[in-house]
């Protein structure tokens, strides 16, 4: 398991037990209409061995749908969008390297976010999911047919990482998070993880 994925793992165990705990000797006052967020950053691609550098840091977008079902758990579903660009001196290893590669996924997750467990308006969470991811791209300059865009891989997707969201009013949100997203596929050579940090926007229904 890598440094990030440890801090990760650590953080949203040491956050999320005493949190549960705490949440449950209160009463359930959370409203629970439906909740439609939109966010937007940038997503690091990285290889787990000599490919870390391969790809340049590029932007990620997301809708998110999210229920929550008592004062400290949600749980939703997202789709999210990363796409990403060779990096200028990289020499890739394989004729069949992508020069501009998407990743697609689409994930359900579970969300703790404490009622009580506040600092003014700033709500701190953790969330973590699966579902599946879908990657496509056009094959690098020089590969017999340069201009073909196709699908080349998908497989298991698991995400987490820690947040914050700040409450504008009753019913609408801005938020900052961070998600290690794990891509697993059948092929060993194409297992990667991406990086992401967005800022959204959150609308409670």
């Amino acid at each position: 398991m890598t440094p990030i994925k440890s801090a990760l793992l650590v953080f949203a165990l040491l956050f999320s037990l005493p949190s549960i705990n705490y949440s449950q000797s209160y009463p359930n006052t959370l409203n629970t209409r439906p909740v439609v967020s939109v966010s937007a950053g940038i997503s690091a691609f990285n290889y787990p061995s000599n490919y870390i550098d391969m790809y340049k840091p590029s932007y990620a977008a997301s809708l998110q749908f999210e229920h929550p079902v008592s004062n400290f758990i949600s749980v939703g579903i997202e789709a999210n969008l990363s796409t990403f660009s060779l990096a200028d001196n990289t020499l890739p290893s394989n004729s069949a390297a992508l020069q501009h590669l998407s990743l697609f996924g689409f994930n359900f997750f579970g969300k703790i976010q404490p009622e009580q467990i506040s600092i003014g308006k700033f709500h701190p969470f953790v969330k973590g999911g699966f579902g599946a991811h879908l990657r496509s791209g056009k094959p690098e300059t020089g590969f017999p047919y340069p201009r073909y865009v196709r699908i080349n891989s998908g497989g298991l997707v698991y995400t987490f990482g820690p947040g914050v969201t700040y409450n504008l009013n009753k019913t609408n949100f801005v938020f900052i998070e961070s998600a290690l997203r794990i891509n697993k596929s059948s092929s060993p050579d194409i297992n990667y993880n991406t990086l992401n940090f967005a800022l959204g926007f959150s609308h409670q229904f």
